[in-house]
């Protein structure tokens, strides 16, 4: 302290903090005499209680710090001062300035700024519990801000700005940060019981929406970052399982939709940003899906390429079936015991899995089609029987052509790639009727 006799020591707070029990710590620091004992003590304002005491000496420059720890707010308590002081003196007769704490819960800080104003004492305000400070109105939180600025400047750590506001119709909260911007605001509505919950962003941009009401949660994030989508709203049931979702771009344009059924079935739609269709993902209750990806040539609408996959209740690949621009597909099967059907009035090419015992399946007009990879060992060929009702019936239907074979009724064909007419046998064809063929 400038001026002070040469025996009085200075005193500063460097520091102050909370443990998780709420135990206060203070780092103290000042000068004395070099080489001079310094007595650090804690006591109340209010009652004059010494809470600790501890015994530093100053270095050969003059300067001393310690760190004095203990006191809890009483239970019940909501405001406490604490007075920091040095002593030295062989009667500690010489005491430093004092530095006051103020600790306390928010209703008991709050009701004590304007005791502190102008108070060049106050070296720091602890919150002992929430570090936030309530209002009846904006006007009055405000006011505090301005009236009170330099006592608000002390408070150590983060704080928040309470507006609670009710009336018979809804209880509003609103929730600023120390610098008085909106980060928050919550409101119930008395009657259902619904509540609305807004966040905003540093700037003061609405950023996310919880809406819960009617057993469900309706979640809406509006400026998502490092995404390809820029904003989501997703609704979950009691449960927290998701019912449904869409996401879009930063222009609007949708980007992505959810629904989950009531009998458990789903489907996913993603799109591009010209607004086609991408992925288009469709699941059942038992855990099988087909996933369609939707290629484009170009600012085209219409997609050039289809693919679709079909995944087990493993999640196992089954099979793919590749549509291209002139309606003709490439089926490819990925497991054991797959069954590829033929598309009708379109050319099927037809993939075997290997040693997969796979059944290909073929309807009335079904085109010109190709299967590659057939086993006559393992793989089963099913017709229509408005086709061909018996092994026998289908034998004048059926051709050796090169190194292939080639099952012709009409304009319809079917080219067994590989495999030789001769080792087709009646384990290798079934038929079926028309209402149960799987097409």
């Amino acid at each position: 302290m400038m001026g002070s006799p040469p025996n009085i020591p200075t005193l500063v707070l460097r520091s102050a903090s909370l443990s998780g029990k709420f135990d206060g710590e203070f780092h103290l620091a000042g000068t004395a005499l070099p080489g001079q004992s310094v007595g650090l003590l804690l006591e109340a304002s209010a009652t004059g209680a010494d809470y600790a005491w501890k015994t530093v000496t100053a270095d050969a420059t003059g300067h001393y710090d310690g760190v004095l720890q203990g006191f809890q707010l009483g239970l019940g308590k909501s405001f406490e001062e604490l007075d920091f002081v040095a002593l030295t003196g062989e009667s500690e007769e010489f005491v430093s300035n004092d530095v006051l704490v103020a600790m306390g819960t928010g209703s008991g800080i709050k009701a004590h700024l304007a005791h502190y104003a102008g108070n060049t004492q106050l070296g720091a305000i602890l919150f002992t519990g929430s570090a936030n400070l309530t209002f009846g109105s904006k006007a009055e939180l405000d006011r505090t801000r301005v009236a009170y600025a330099d006592v608000l400047g002390k408070i150590v750590g983060n704080y928040t700005l309470t507006v609670a506001t009710a009336d018979l119709k809804e209880r509003h909260t609103d929730v600023y940060d120390k610098a008085g911007q909106l980060t928050k605001a919550t409101t119930v509505d008395v009657a259902s019981g619904a509540i609305t919950a807004l966040a905003y962003d540093a700037k003061g941009a609405l950023s996310h929406k919880t809406y819960r009401h009617d057993g469900v949660r309706e979640e809406t994030d509006y400026a998502i970052a490092n995404k390809p989508y820029a904003s989501q709203h997703a609704v979950y049931d009691a449960k927290g399982h998701i019912l449904s979702a869409e996401r879009h771009y930063a222009d609007g344009t949708l980007a992505f939709t959810q629904l989950v059924k009531a009998d458990g079935s789903s489907e996913v739609h993603s799109y591009d940003k010209a607004g086609r269709e991408s992925v288009k993902i469709a699941g059942d209750l038992s855990g099988e899906r087909d996933v369609f990806e939707f290629s484009y040539a170009g600012a085209a609408n219409t997609a050039s390429t289809t693919t679709r996959t079909h995944y087990g209740v493993d999640n196992a690949k089954q099979w793919i079936d590749q549509t291209a621009a002139d309606g003709s597909h490439v089926q490819t099967a990925k497991a054991a015991g797959v069954v590829l059907a033929s598309h009708a009035g379109v050319a099927d090419t037809l993939v075997a899995f290997n040693g997969g015992s796979d059944h290909f399946v073929f309807g009335a007009g079904f085109g010109k089609d190709k299967v590659i990879g057939f086993e006559a060992q393992r793989d089963v060929l099913v017709f229509d029987e408005d086709l061909a009702s018996s092994f026998a019936s289908l034998q004048s239907h059926v051709t050796q052509t090169g190194s292939g074979t080639l099952i012709s009724f009409g304009a319809d064909t079917i080219l067994l790639k590989g495999i030789a007419a001769a080792s087709l046998t009646a384990e290798n064809v079934h038929f079926a009727a028309h209402d149960l063929l799987l097409v």
